[in-house]
């Protein structure tokens, strides 16, 4: 049985743990939380009506506020975890918000949440997603039935949702880690894991050698259906730039996977968004499920 969490970091010893550097720390000191109290019992109780409080802020203020109350509620959690394991998630978990104020820095030149993701690292914070290693997994009813060769699933079968989070570049040995990490701790559900994201894009095959990281993860899933929306790849290959059509011209060649993606873009084609599943860890003869 785990020994019981004894001793606790403070607030700025677990936010440097997390990534936080000196000068966002001294950022978010400078910010005031009126009745941090209230706000999280709307935040458990009436998220809607938080959503609403938010919005009487400025835009950059409103997006400082969010991290820092964030991470508030992120510590809160890690305060009350009775476990060493329940511990670490809770810091696994809170470098998402530092990789996130980051992106927001870059873009607004503040470190705060960018504009709607706090609908999605409430989920987070509240433990429907955890990170385990380099990955981030959130059990999660399909909504459709999957029909495939290998494979059939019902509407509302219960799979590993997959969530890459930014940070270091994926690695073979990361993938592999994390996705061991979740069958043993999702070991009540079927082990089977399901992503929706760019990176199972087909038309990558084209784009990029087999050898590269993007490849080692997309190689272990299988497609099952298509979307028509080229929207989250260029957010993530060019982030500093539009989605408009007739600005493709203009799109940074700075590496391969830029390089070749612009030529699919500008010869009128799109990197398609792919729904996929991993089976590759599931084995109904044994008793794994």
């Amino acid at each position: 049985m785990e020994r019981k969490e004894t001793m606790k970091l403070s607030l700025n010893e677990y936010l440097k743990n997390a990534g936080f550097t000196e000068v966002m720390l001294q950022t978010l000191e400078t910010l005031e939380l009126m009745d941090e109290a209230y706000l999280t019992h709307l935040f458990y109780m009436h998220k809607d009506a938080l959503f609403q409080h938010f919005e009487q802020y400025d835009e950059l203020l409103k997006y400082q506020l969010y991290l820092k109350f964030y991470t508030h509620l992120f510590y809160q959690r890690y305060l009350k975890a009775k476990t060493n394991q329940e511990a670490a998630l809770c810091l696994d978990g809170c470098k998402d918000l530092y990789e996130w104020a980051i992106l927001c820095h870059h873009y607004f030149n503040v470190y705060g949440i960018l504009p709607m993701m706090w609908m999605f690292l409430d989920r987070l914070i509240e433990g429907k997603i955890t990170r385990l290693g380099r990955l981030e997994f959130e059990p999660k009813a399909i909504d459709c039935e999957i029909r495939l060769p290998e494979i059939y699933l019902p509407k509302n079968s219960v799979l590993l949702n997959v969530h890459v989070p930014a940070g270091p570049r994926l690695t073979s040995a990361d993938i592999t880690d994390a996705y061991q990490q979740a069958l043993h701790y999702f070991n009540g559900i079927v082990p089977i894991f399901h992503c929706s994201s760019w990176l199972l894009s087909p038309q990558l095959d084209e784009c990029l050698d087999e050898s590269t990281r993007i490849m080692q993860f997309k190689k272990d899933y299988l497609i099952y259906s298509l979307e028509d929306n080229a929207d989250q790849f260029i957010e993530r290959v060019w982030p500093d730039r539009e989605n408009e059509a007739s600005d493709y011209v203009n799109y940074e060649e700075n590496t391969t996977l830029q390089k070749n993606a612009k030529q699919l873009l500008l010869s009128g084609r799109i990197l398609q968004k792919a729904n996929g599943i991993c089976i590759k860890y599931y084995h109904p003869e044994s008793d794994n499920v």
